[in-house]
């Protein structure tokens, strides 16, 4: 069996399972314009693509749910809450989120939220990586890519229910536009439901219209553009370790109790973004391609929440508030040449660019007080806002880079470099900070390919970096973190089932590592070192055309943390093992309906909090989903359940401790043509 067969048998699995891996530098960003372009599977490296059949097929509908059945993620460390954030961890450190390739703002309360109904897929680089996007979090990328035109004409309509007083209203409508050479598509999704605690809520609006113009044979644009409005009481489900994980005389604190202020508490969110996707084809072997991309969130907020217990009365507990009034707009254009060329059986693959980004954010931000509050018979008198600072961030930043890789017979070389010039003027907390770096990132794996065997082994450094504008409020400005992974591992791609299995060990490492502050004081501080090593294997097996099944699993064999620099600690919130399994089970009724059942099983380890909570341990917990999609003609019927039954747990502790997500089922109705 040649490369080229192997290929080809991965690309067919692939498309047939529900999760596929694949190169993110030839997976096209300007969508169905790639005039034909195949996911190369070749590479050194762990990528993922999550596509949006796995997402709807599932019921997910956070960015934080959706990780749950992957190797390397820890989902929801923080519990589930409706404040537009999304809380996971990858490999050990926070990951960097991006939308259709370009930066988005993340600073504090302050970051994008995606709407899931109305992403095509999810990319996810796992790991150091600086290649890709500029500068980012040592955990890896996330990489967001928003529904765009298709050729072919398809439009959906459907309604949902749900508990928690969930109801919603969602549609996709794709279709020609004026001319055969133009299709438009508009995608839009309406929600409102409960929080898990008491008297919090959530109102979700989102339309996302785009265009995509063929100008020629050779030239194609992608106008995107998406809209959002999100409104509501946010949770704020911090607790104590006392009456979460220790029992007390008055018994534990209910999952449901609202230790903020939910008459005074809410949130106002709207998010804009706009943006463009041309590519060029100046010949079979070389094309330019640029993007473009607008995005803004104008954010208003108000929350109460826990901060620590009364010394002299463990029933009482402090709490503060967090106030957030300003608004984040980040521009990004992308400038990139790829040129592919056979040399005999050489095959070589050069993407060169330089991109541009830069942020600017305005507005208050910052903490204040609050009234003490019984934690088991909390008062909701509402509460009044602090005068807080202004928030002022200016960012910039300017990369070059270039991205190589060649394949010699059964060999595949990557490797990239990128220069990044970095610029920030701010002012939080009071004080006024800034930053003006250069730093150089590089990258380089190796992969060989047994073609009979269909194993291949690979191994890969990468490195990341990301400036950081701020300061700890004591006026010390923060530096910039560094990342590196080493990641080697074997794909075995089997030729006699239908099958993908990935065996991966990776060793990460940070430096100046961001960790929470003792209790009193509200920014983070910043570490020395953070240090993540461990083992990830994941299949994704087809049995036959009804049975499929998904296994992840992770082993880390160190997460270390420095604590002030002068001591080290295992990693807050960290367990030593995840696991996951998922079976979907398809079988056809007749030729006009079908019905597939699912169910899956999360096992958490048990984790630790040496900074806040010192010799305390917090349990592992396993939890069970399931689901139900009925098929007939044109409708479909769909039942998801998550933790089925209702199980109570702490999800992790850091200097608070967060329970986990109940029950929560959602039913919907949709109709496809």
């Amino acid at each position: 069996m040649k490369i080229s067969k192997l290929v080809i048998l991965s690309l067919s699995a692939s498309l047939a399972l529900a999760q596929e891996v694949g190169n993110l530098d030839e997976i096209s960003i300007v969508g169905s314009v790639e005039k034909g372009k195949e996911v190369d599977y070749l590479n050194p490296r762990n990528i993922t693509v999550i596509d949006s059949d796995t997402i709807e097929k599932m019921g997910f509908t956070q960015l934080d749910e959706i990780i749950r059945y992957e190797s390397g993620f820890l989902s929801q460390p923080y519990g589930s809450d409706l404040d537009t954030t999304d809380w996971l961890k990858l490999r050990g450190f926070d990951a960097t989120l991006t939308l259709d390739g370009t930066a988005i703002y993340k600073g504090g309360y302050f970051g994008f939220s995606p709407d899931i109904y109305g992403l095509e897929k999810i990319e996810i680089i796992k790991g150091a990586d600086s290649i890709s996007y500029g500068s980012s979090q040592s955990g890896g990328i996330i990489n967001l890519i928003s529904k765009r035109p298709q050729k072919k004409p398809f439009a959906e309509v459907g309604v949902k229910v749900g508990n928690l007083q969930q109801n919603g209203i969602f549609f996709d409508v794709n279709d020609q536009f004026l001319k055969d050479n133009t299709y438009f598509r508009l995608v839009g999704n309406y929600q409102r439901e409960n929080g898990q605690v008491d008297k919090t809520w959530q109102e979700h609006y989102y339309i996302a219209p785009s265009l995509n113009i063929e100008i020629n044979e050779q030239t194609f644009l992608t106008l995107l553009s998406s809209f959002q409005y999100d409104q509501g009481v946010p949770t704020t489900a911090f607790f104590p370790a006392y009456g979460t994980l220790i029992n007390t005389p008055n018994g534990y604190i209910d999952p449901n109790t609202n230790l903020g202020s939910p008459f005074s508490d809410y949130l106002k969110r709207s998010q804009v973004s706009l943006g463009y996707e041309f590519i060029h084809y100046l010949n079979d072997d070389l094309y330019f391609s640029q993007n473009y991309k607008f995005n803004m969130e104008n954010k208003d907020q108000f929350s109460v929440s826990f901060s620590s217990l009364d010394p002299s009365n463990s029933n009482k507990a402090k709490r503060s508030s967090v106030i957030v009034d300003g608004i984040a707009r980040t521009h990004t254009i992308d400038n990139r040449l790829n040129y592919t060329k056979k040399f005999g059986i050489i095959e070589n693959n050069l993407i060169t660019g330089v991109d541009y980004q830069y942020a600017y954010v305005r507005g208050k931000y910052g903490y204040g007080m609050a009234s003490d509050v019984d934690i088991f018979h909390p008062d909701y008198t509402p509460q009044t806002k602090s005068d807080v600072p202004t928030y002022l961030v200016k960012q910039s930043q300017l990369g070059l880079y270039l991205k190589d890789k060649v394949k010699i017979d059964n060999f595949i070389f990557n490797a990239g470099l990128r220069f990044d010039k970095a610029k920030s003027d701010s002012k939080s907390f009071g004080a006024k900070s800034d930053y003006n770096v250069n730093h150089t990132s590089l990258q380089s794996g190796i992969m060989y390919v047994f073609d009979d065997l269909g194993l291949m082994p690979f191994i890969n450094y990468s490195q990341s970096f990301r400036p950081i504008a701020g300061n700890d409020g004591n006026g010390n400005n923060y530096k910039p973190y560094e990342g590196r992974q080493y990641e080697t591992g074997i794909k075995y791609l089997p030729y006699f089932i239908d099958a993908e299995f990935y065996l991966t060990y990776f060793d990460l490492k940070e430096k100046n590592a961001l960790i929470n502050a003792p209790s009193g004081s509200f920014a983070s501080i910043q570490s020395g070192k953070q240090i993540s090593k461990g083992v990830e294997f994941n299949s994704n097996i087809h049995f036959n055309d009804i049975l499929n099944w998904l296994l992840a699993y992770t082993y880390y064999i160190k997460t270390n943390t420095d604590l002030n620099t002068i001591e080290t600690i295992r990693t807050p919130q960290m367990p030593k093992n995840t696991l996951s399994s998922y079976l979907i089970y398809t079988f056809a009724l007749d030729n006009k309906s079908s019905i597939q059942t699912m169910f899956g099983v999360r096992y958490v380890g048990s984790s630790t909090d040496e900074a806040g909570n010192k010799g305390l341990k917090i349990p592992s917990y396993t939890l069970y989903d399931t689901g139900v999609v009925f098929n007939y003609k044109q409708w479909q019927t769909k039942l998801n359940i998550d933790n089925i039954f209702n199980k109570k747990y702490v999800s992790s502790c850091y200097y608070s401790c967060y329970y986990g997500e109940g029950i929560r089922a959602s039913l919907s109705l949709s109709y496809k043509w």
